[in-house]
């Protein structure tokens, strides 16, 4: 249970820092950047 909980908040913590790198390449505004770390935050708290 322990390592669950320890992978799912390390997956968490490499999504929420990659993600925004990658929407950067792709070439997403910053505002949209925002929204989409916003949106997968929600998602988080709601799972």
């Amino acid at each position: 249970m322990i390592t669950e909980g320890f992978g799912s908040r390390l997956a968490f913590g490499i999504v929420s820092f990659a993600l925004p790198l990658y929407a950067s390449s792709l070439g997403m505004s910053l505002a949209a950047i925002g929204l989409l770390l916003s949106t997968n935050l929600a998602v988080a708290i709601a799972l």
